[in-house]
């Protein structure tokens, strides 16, 4: 079931916007961001340190926790659903030096964002998009797998986790096919008594309700 848009969200956004890069629908947006940086490029943070992206951020709540947990690495949260993102601006710390966020479609993320400039990209229970006709609007479909090939720095890499066997197998494959290396598969996170993860509000979720957590590593060729 969709969810009801927020009352006055737009003025929401504008509030909590300390954060917020900007926004990615379509090309008149990644134009905003090209008038903003010189480049057209985004130079979001002020230091060297590694860049790390979150695909469906949701809420926000692991960008959060990442970034208040590891002060040394740079975290870019992107999320399509502005009436969701709301929620993670809201919530974040507007002076958080190692955290942004996009408003927008991943398609566009090549576009704004710097070629191999991406350490990590995380893919935290993506929509798996049962039907067969929506198959290319996975996260781990061939044609995102190419765009994240170019944000990847050489020895960059994918974390992707879900709590759909079938969709995990699926990408798995597709990783395989396409240039990846899959340097960890497990699909049941949580049974080996691994500590130091950031769970998230789905993955808390799927817990409660005894559900196994898939997870995998991806490097990049």
């Amino acid at each position: 079931m969709r969810m009801r848009r927020k009352k006055n969200l737009a003025s929401r956004l504008d509030g909590a916007s300390a954060l917020l890069l900007g926004y990615l629908f379509h090309e008149n947006d990644v134009h905003d961001f090209a008038r903003e940086n010189l480049s057209g490029k985004i130079k979001a943070f002020d230091n060297n340190n590694p860049v790390y992206l979150e695909i469906g951020c949701g809420k926000g709540g692991f960008a959060i926790e990442h970034a208040g947990k590891y002060p040394e690495i740079n975290l870019i949260a992107a999320e399509q659903n502005a009436n969701v993102a709301v929620a993670a601006l809201e919530t974040s710390n507007p002076n958080q030096e190692n955290l942004r966020f996009i408003i927008g479609c991943a398609e566009f993320l090549l576009t704004v964002l710097e070629p191999h400039s991406v350490a990590r990209i995380y893919l935290n229970f993506s929509c798996p998009f049962p039907k067969k006709t929506y198959a290319n609007r996975r996260l781990t479909h061939p044609r995102f797998l190419a765009l994240y090939r170019e944000l990847l720095t050489e020895n960059g890499e994918i974390w992707q986790k879900t709590d759909n066997p079938e969709f995990f197998e699926w990408s798995l494959d597709n990783f395989k096919e396409n240039g990846f290396v899959i340097t960890k598969e497990t699909r049941d996170l949580h049974s080996g008594g691994e500590s130091g993860h950031i769970i998230t509000e789905y993955e808390r979720n799927f817990l409660a309700q005894n559900k196994k957590i898939l997870q995998l590593v991806a490097n990049k060729l």
